[in-house]
């Protein structure tokens, strides 16, 4: 049951009047068509054994009627008429969450940039042996033009000649 809200609480979930809200449930007002207690309440988490308040319990929550994430602290507390109550402090975490989205897609980029540089010095290595082996082709077939006084064989070295210069 809220017993007390601030301005801030009613203007950040889009109510009028704060003291309309006193007597209602938690998960009448901070939720989203609920029918019944949050299935993750934290009420039972914040009293010792003896029932006596405990420590206070953190989480974070993702609300269903505005959709921004929350830092939660509640803790059990004495209220002025003597009742254990929780008292909860929400801090809105929504831009902290957004960034961390948005860092662990730059983390990916930079895994995915990684993986393309590997790959492109791969490629860059075979292709420098390649051009060694081409190279050397070359170099036999020019040796060869230059021995061989036959016609038909200079044109037959002078087509293996250009088809190594394409593949280089």
């Amino acid at each position: 049951e809220l017993i007390y809200v601030n301005k801030k609480f009613v203007e950040t979930l889009g109510y009028d009047n704060p003291m309309a809200l006193n007597g209602l449930k938690c998960w009448q007002v901070i939720q989203k068509g609920q029918t019944g207690p949050c299935p993750f309440c934290t009420n039972k988490r914040l009293l010792l054994p003896d029932g006596n308040p405990g420590k206070p319990y953190e989480w974070e929550f993702r609300n269903t009627l505005n959709h921004r994430w929350y830092n939660i602290v509640d803790k059990a507390i004495q209220w002025h008429d003597k009742r254990i109550v929780r008292l909860e402090t929400a801090l809105d975490i929504t831009e902290k969450k957004e960034h961390e989205k948005l860092f662990r897609k730059f983390e990916k980029a930079i895994e995915t940039s990684k993986k393309f540089e590997s790959i492109g010095t791969l490629a860059g290595g075979i292709a420098h042996d390649f051009n060694n082996t081409l190279s050397t082709i070359i170099g036999n077939i020019n040796l060869a033009q230059l021995s061989s006084p036959d016609k038909e064989i200079q044109k037959y070295l002078r087509i293996a000649e250009k088809g190594v210069i394409q593949s280089k």
